[in-house]
């Protein structure tokens, strides 16, 4: 099975906390990206040749993305001393990263870390980059109010947006899944 595979490996990066299940053993946040694959490849389809991730975090979700995906590129937009361990992480699995140069890929990723920034950021980075984007992935942090309104209804004047509620894995409150009009 794909999941256990990857995971066996991933799990062999730093010290992470395993669960056992069925007599294996994995890291849950690995399994929260592997959900996350999943919604990408059912809602966007096999045909990714590229992907820009914003705050790629310990490269989990690139990890299980690069292995069900063919991809030229994927890039991160990530702090600069991030940047320097994903790419010790990412030689560890034998997958390649580069930092975005800001030209468009065929998806944009934000698990989290885009809306865990204040409004005005996330508004900013959304005019200034991810509205450039035909499809788009979200991981939601968000509590719902004004803010959280405020940047739906700023993603709705370009784009269309299908909203899975209640992910109850790790954290995540919803996934967003993001289509240009």
């Amino acid at each position: 099975d794909l999941f256990y595979k990857l995971s066996e490996n991933y799990n062999t990066i730093g010290s992470p906390y395993l669960c056992k299940y069925n007599e294996k053993y994995f890291n849950l946040n690995f399994a929260r990206d592997c959900y996350n694959a999943y919604e990408i490849a059912k809602h966007f389809g096999r045909d990714i040749k590229s992907i820009t991730e914003f705050g790629a975090g310990n490269l989990g979700l690139c990890y299980f993305l690069s292995n069900i995906y063919k991809l030229d590129n994927y890039d991160i937009i990530d702090l600069p001393s991030m940047f320097s361990l994903q790419c010790k992480i990412a030689s560890k699995l034998n997958i390649n990263i580069k930092q975005h140069q800001h030209h468009i890929n065929d998806l944009y990723i934000a698990s989290y870390s885009l809306t865990e920034q204040d409004i005005d950021s996330i508004l900013a980075h959304w005019s200034d980059t991810v509205v450039y984007y035909d499809k788009v992935f979200i991981a939601n942090n968000l509590y719902p109010g004004s803010e959280k309104e405020l940047f739906l209804n700023t993603i709705q004047k370009t784009h269309s947006i299908k909203i899975i509620k209640n992910i109850d894995m790790a954290r995540q409150n919803e996934i967003w899944l993001i289509n240009k009009l």
